[in-house]
């Protein structure tokens, strides 16, 4: 059943914006009385079986039943990701999604290839995070949010347990860190294609921000994120 996200009025009568009434009809072809699940954007933690009603040129629906969603995380993720090349950082967008991240900070390192204008990348970058949030059932959209530095992003991280991934770490893994109490958020750090310079990591270690391994061998950018992802939410049965 496809989802939408929306607000939904006092007469449970839900309200879809244009572009997903027209992916209704044209896209879908969908019709009056064919049903669809909204995830009502001012709570996610209900998610609506509604139907379809078609008034004239305009599509809208109205709830039928209302249910809980198991789907989105209780555990608040946050990923800052030095900027990769554009199709990584799409595919790390759509896939970290889909595994639960709550918010996804992107910002150049030194050593980032591409160093794109995010002004204008940030709205194709949050539309790929809604489609992906609609494809795997989340309760909310993540936001994308650029940063101008990894010092700007540091200054942004105040979750509860933060570490950043290096490959010259060898003494402290990932097991250790997240082998403690569940936190309410998470932040991790991870670097670009020639990844984190040694001054970069010593300005993290400045922040209280521990660095950590992910084992023996040396990851792809784009592998790494997912892979520490996954971790997180087994580690903290958000996994199902």
């Amino acid at each position: 059943m496809p989802n939408f996200f929306a607000k939904i009025n006092e007469n449970n009568v839900v309200l879809l914006s244009k572009a997903d009434q027209m992916h209704i009809k044209s896209s879908l072809r969908m019709k009056e009385g064919d049903e669809i699940t909204i995830i009502d954007i001012s709570n996610n933690r209900l998610k609506h079986t509604c139907k379809i009603i078609n008034n004239g040129n305009s599509v809208s629906a109205v709830v039928c039943k209302s249910e809980q969603n198991n789907y989105e995380p209780k555990l608040e993720v946050t990923l800052y990701m030095s900027i990769p090349k554009a199709e990584k950082l799409e595919f790390i967008i759509q896939k970290s999604i889909e595994l639960g991240v709550h918010k996804i900070v992107v910002f150049p390192a030194n050593r980032s290839v591409s160093r794109p204008d995010t002004s204008k990348k940030t709205i194709r970058w949050q539309k790929i995070a809604e489609e992906a949030a609609k494809q795997c059932g989340r309760g909310i959209i993540p936001q994308i949010m650029p940063c101008k530095s990894l010092n700007d992003a540091l200054l942004l991280s105040t979750e509860d347990l933060k570490f950043i991934l290096y490959e010259e770490e060898h003494d402290f893994s990932i097991k250790q860190m997240l082998n403690v109490k569940t936190p309410n958020s998470i932040g991790f750090f991870t670097g670009p294609e020639g990844g984190f310079e040694k001054s970069e990591i010593e300005a993290a270690n400045s922040s209280g921000i521990r660095s950590v391994s992910l084992g023996n061998r040396i990851l792809r950018c784009e592998t790494v994120p997912i892979t520490a992802l996954s971790i997180i939410m087994y580690s903290f049965n958000e996994m199902g």
